[in-house]
């Protein structure tokens, strides 16, 4: 219930034919449709009778309810705001108080060129599961991989979601967008096997990577992905109040991101469990302690002129290191081509190794024969600043045969 000032005055009797008589029906039709200042609504009436003068009694009556609800005195009961309407007020007022202002651009997109062109006239309350296949079958037409499919789901879910939040919609109904199942893509290369997405560096890629990135300018930003689990916007974004060499710890706090016409801002970390204290290990701190010795900037990481760096041009100079390392165009044990390390990888083979165990022994051929205790996964979610226990679970925690036989020899016989 909200009360919305009309558009425009309302026309006097005499210069709109609110009335008319259909010939195909034989009837006295009458309608009033008005759009409201913030289109979130209109007012629409309309109706038939055998008689004028009963088709102009129920005009009037409507006429009178809508001078009411131009002047205030009346509340408007509107049948749902449609799709389009609420996406803009989330994209303009909801959304960017509750999460990253590159998520909120992400999801302005995704609503203008893939949501509103096919839905955007259904009213909130109106939006089914077909509409989420629609939309669906329509990018499949056209080709999108699996990924972009999902992004455009999870954008429709997170519209519902919010529109049941703010009470546009009843909590108790189901989620359209959130039933539909979205199987990830499976790439493979020329001889059929199959292609990752990330990239776990092993012990010896670790070591060939730690060699050339030593004394170089950026050596802090591999340090901190492979030894601290930053991710690159926290890392460029990391100062040096926020580094306790005292205590040995890291206060991530904030990160820095590019945003797409706006430049380079300093942003909250990425979720509310982002913002984290974690203790410094051990190689790492001792290379924090050499660059505060001789820092002139209040970042950590800087680029070569001695201002803070920016992502992409660490990313950039990333990819001649790896290259230089010879960890690009890598093929697995089964032939199959792997990813190009990204600075990204850093922080997931941070994860994987504290999930699973880092190497403490390799044979002649650098396979792992001895790792380290694995750390619990409720201490890593903290470490790694992530929402939900679930994304620790997913990305970093494997299950390997070795393990898979020790759980079974708790067995008592």
């Amino acid at each position: 219930m909200r009360k919305l000032k009309i558009q425009a005055e309302i026309p006097t009797l005499e210069s709109t034919p609110y009335v008319r008589f259909d010939k195909k029906i034989e009837r006295f039709v009458w309608e009033i449709n008005r759009a409201f200042v913030d289109e979130s609504g209109r007012f629409r009436k309309a109706g038939s009778c055998s008689t004028l003068e009963e088709a102009i009694a129920k005009r009037d009556a409507a006429l009178a309810e809508l001078t009411g609800i131009n002047a205030g005195k009346i509340e408007l009961k509107t049948k749902g705001i449609t799709v389009e309407d609420f996406a803009k007020q989330c994209v303009d007022s909801i959304w960017p108080d509750e999460i990253g202002e590159r998520t909120v651009i992400g999801y302005d997109d995704i609503l203008r060129l893939h949501v509103i062109p096919h839905i955007g006239a259904i009213r909130l309350p109106r939006l089914t599961y077909n509409h989420v296949v629609l939309i669906d079958g329509n990018l499949k037409s056209q080709g999108k991989s699996s990924q972009t499919r999902r992004n455009v789901r999870n954008c429709l879910s997170k519209l519902i979601t919010t529109a049941q939040r703010v009470g546009m919609l009843d909590k108790d109904v189901a989620n359209p967008a959130a039933m539909l199942i979205i199987k990830a893509d499976v790439k493979r290369d020329e001889l059929g096997n199959k292609l990752t997405h990330k990239r776990t560096l092993t012990p010896l890629e670790l070591k060939a990577l730690l060699e050339k990135a030593k004394g170089t300018q950026y050596e802090g930003m591999v340090l901190l992905g492979l030894y601290g689990g930053l991710r690159i916007g926290e890392i460029v974004g990391l100062t040096w109040a926020n580094v306790n060499l005292a205590k040995g710890s890291i206060h991530v706090s904030q990160q820095r991101q590019y945003i797409r016409k706006k430049g380079t801002k300093v942003k909250d970390p990425k979720t509310a469990a982002g913002d984290r204290t974690i203790p410094i290990a051990a190689p790492l701190l001792v290379w924090l302690k050499k660059a505060k010795e001789n820092a002139m900037q209040r970042y950590v990481i800087v680029d070569a002129a001695g201002k803070e760096a920016k992502a992409d041009t660490v990313t950039q100079w990333f990819k001649d290191l790896v290259t230089d390392a010879g960890l690009c165009n890598v093929k697995d044990e089964h032939g199959a081509l792997l990813p190009d390390p990204t600075p990204h990888d850093l922080r997931h083979t941070f994860g994987h190794y504290m999930a699973n165990g880092w190497a403490k022994k390799l044979d002649d051929a650098g396979n792992t024969v001895k790792r380290s205790p694995s750390v619990p996964i409720t201490t890593l979610k903290s470490i790694m600043g992530h929402s939900s226990i679930t994304v620790t679970a997913e990305f970093y925690v494997d299950t390997n045969t070795g393990d898979m036989k020790l759980a079974m020899s708790y067995i008592p016989s």
